[in-house]
């Protein structure tokens, strides 16, 4: 009997072994074969449509998500995966709510990790440092970004390290404590994404008194993260291009586009209008491209924390009409290397251009157009390397001032009819060339502080300053 049943079992083993490799023969291609070879198209018409299809995303599998009808979101986030290309095709995605509206990176699968009842993230004595308690950590590596919530509120944050078999370290202090019984983490994975978001619109009505059209309440919790209160969110993410798409934001507590931590990200030929900042492109960001966009009356138009960037032929209108502030474009902190040409910014409430104090150095600002700006033009708080060159700048409070710069070229700008003056160099700036500008009818209108104007005025005594070349209606004037 024993040995009968062996030879039972032995040939039911080789009927499937035949079966499997008859299988694999005629159908010429194999089953994995054919799943990465997959490209589904889906055609939505409501938003638990367009979320279905998102949540259906699966590994080797294109998606390619196409509008049928103007869709109405609800407050909460949709999670674009890898290989996601969602086409608006002409309609509009209508946002209620404070919530990013989309949420792009490397989430490509998302993993839920039950929390030790009742167990609190709890501080270390380091006050930087939490400490997370799960049932198993096995899934768990060093890098990974991990997503907290306790069912009401939630933020991002990195896995700083694995410490047993329950618990890790996290990066960053949370803004709050987290209890876990209604809790749970969403882990991310590091695969590189690929997605496009094109044509039609993006919409979001959420008014600035928290209420929307249809009166209900949709009060915003504002947190520290810059990007959380965005409607668009790309988050570590690698080559994803977000272009045609039209931004109109009547909350102006609320920024548009926000690029974290991603590389090689493009904007373009996209519309914002209203809201809070039209793109964010924080320090971790790089090789980004925001091109041939129109941003108008938002609070600001680009906020540069990131190196190695281009910024060019972006119309940016009216920027800070709404709350009385606002830049075309601030670049801040160690904002290095990065190209800002060719744009037209225009009717901005404060600076068209405004490098803030930080260690930064080798930013091109070329080609430029900056007109009829509240403030300067170009403001420089300090920084080295420089290159302002081409632009047109005129009837702004004042062309271009650099307060502490070094090693910097200004040549070949045309300035003319600022208020106050051309071109004003501080006294801690050194080692600067100004030479080829063309410079008339920059002046103070007030004839009391006529000493503070002129085409190019030097503060104090700035070392190593060299003009040469430059065609002027004034004298250079030095103010001690």
């Amino acid at each position: 009997m024993k040995n009968i049943g062996q030879r039972t079992i032995l040939s039911l083993i080789m009927i499937i072994l035949i079966m499997s490799l008859n299988s694999d023969r005629g159908g010429g291609v194999k089953a994995e074969e054919r799943t990465q070879s997959l490209q589904v198209t889906h055609n939505v018409k409501t938003f638990e449509e367009l979320e279905t299809v998102l949540k259906k995303e699966r590994e080797n599998v294109s998606l390619n998500i196409v509008l049928k009808s103007d869709i109405l979101c609800k407050d909460r986030t949709l999670y674009i995966g890898a290989n996601t290309n969602l086409n608006l095709n002409g309609h509009t995605l209508l946002k209620k709510g404070g919530n990013p509206l989309f949420y792009i990176g490397n989430v490509e699968k998302k993993t839920k990790l039950d929390l030790m009842k009742d167990v609190e993230i709890k501080p270390l004595q380091d006050p930087k440092k939490f400490i997370v308690e799960i049932k198993s950590t096995q899934n768990i590596k060093k890098g990974q970004r991990v997503y907290l919530s306790d069912g009401s509120q939630g933020e991002m944050n990195i896995i700083d390290k694995v410490l047993d078999e329950k618990r890790f370290l996290l990066k960053e202090r949370p803004h709050r404590i987290y209890k876990s019984k209604a809790g749970y983490l969403e882990l991310f994975n590091d695969e590189k994404a690929n997605i496009t978001i094109q044509n039609g619109q993006i919409k979001n009505q959420l008014r600035q008194n928290g209420t929307t059209d249809s009166g209900m309440d949709e009060t915003i919790k504002l947190t520290k993260s810059r990007g959380e209160k965005s409607i668009i969110v790309v988050d570590h993410g690698h080559d994803i291009e977000l272009s045609n798409i039209k931004i109109t934001n009547e909350n102006y507590n609320q920024n548009n586009i926000a690029i974290m931590k991603s590389e090689n990200i493009s904007v373009n030929s996209c519309h914002v209008e209203g809201g809070r900042n039209a793109v964010i492109i924080d320090a971790g960001s790089s090789l980004c491209k925001v091109l041939d966009n129109t941003f108008y009356d938002c609070s600001g138009g680009i906020y540069l924390f990131g190196s190695n960037n281009i910024i060019t032929d972006n119309v940016i209108n009216s920027s800070g009409a709404t709350l009385n502030s606002g830049d075309g474009i601030t670049i801040l902190k160690s904002a290095s290397f990065n190209n800002i040409k060719n744009n037209q910014i225009i009717g901005g409430n404060c600076y068209g251009i405004w490098a803030l104090k930080g260690k930064r150095s080798g930013n091109n600002i070329s080609d430029n157009v900056i007109q009829a700006n509240v403030t300067y033009g170009i403001y420089l708080e300090s920084g080295e390397g420089y290159l302002i060159q081409n632009n047109r700048t005129e009837r702004n409070s004042g062309g271009i001032c650099a307060e502490e710069i070094s090693n910097s070229n200004i040549s070949g700008n045309y300035v003319t009819n600022n208020l106050i003056s051309g071109i004003s160099i501080g006294e801690k700036s050194k080692k600067c060339i100004i030479q080829n500008n063309i410079l008339s009818g920059n002046n103070y209108v007030d004839p009391e502080e006529a000493g503070y104007g002129g085409d190019i005025v030097l503060w104090g005594n700035p070392k190593g300053i060299i003009q040469k070349d430059n065609i002027t209606e004034q004298k250079t004037r030095n103010i001690r």
